[in-house]
């Protein structure tokens, strides 16, 4: 369609979590496979009670002013969550002898593809968690981790694809009562890390 040629963003969650949530969601995820560099954004049509903050947008901005705001939302660096204190989730890339990486990469940002054959590395840094399953989707393939605790770091192994096109992504979602995601109910989700050759 048009609309997709020409969006920077897509809004992929309104309200409470609903199926059609997890169908714009999955939308999404298909455009991001196709190649496109495109944003989650959440919100809701809804004005007072509790779900008008359903879901929270947060933001990494480099200071608390709305062009600040506005420029982290341009560059991607949205995560999203069922609530202001609810869970949330963050992608931190990491070295390949398990170190911090030199890089403070953030959500919509774009870093260097790993060598042919080596795997990308990545810690999942988990919020308020526990009892919910960490869903990692790349470009190739995805995974489900059961979280155990509150706040825990998982570590990740992630194939890079063989022959990949030039822009590769990784995203993450906290999913709440099942580890298959159309049964699941959204808890946080990140905009995606890039990987380019």
């Amino acid at each position: 369609a048009e609309w997709q040629d020409q969006a920077d963003a897509i809004e992929v969650w309104n309200g409470f979590w609903t199926r059609d949530d997890r169908l714009a969601t999955d939308q999404w995820d298909s455009m991001l496979k196709a190649g496109r560099r495109l944003r989650a954004v959440g919100g809701t049509d809804y004005h007072r009670g509790e779900d008008a903050l359903l879901p929270a947008s947060l933001v990494y901005a480099d200071a608390l002013s709305t062009p600040a705001i506005l420029n982290g939302m341009r560059r991607g660096r949205i995560l999203l969550s069922e609530d202001t204190r609810g869970a949330k989730v963050l992608l931190t890339p990491i070295s390949r002898n398990g170190g911090a990486s030199k890089s403070k990469a953030l959500p919509g940002d774009i870093l260097p593809a790993p060598g042919d054959g080596e795997p990308v590395h990545l810690d999942a840094h988990i919020t308020g968690g526990n009892g919910l399953f960490l869903r990692v989707v790349w470009a190739t393939g995805e995974t489900v981790y059961p979280v155990t605790g509150a706040d825990t770091t998982l570590r990740i192994l992630l194939p890079f694809p063989p022959k990949a096109k030039p822009l590769v992504y990784v995203r993450a979602e906290l999913l709440r009562g099942s580890d298959k995601p159309a049964e699941a109910m959204m808890v946080a989700l990140t905009n995606p890390l890039y990987f380019s050759r």
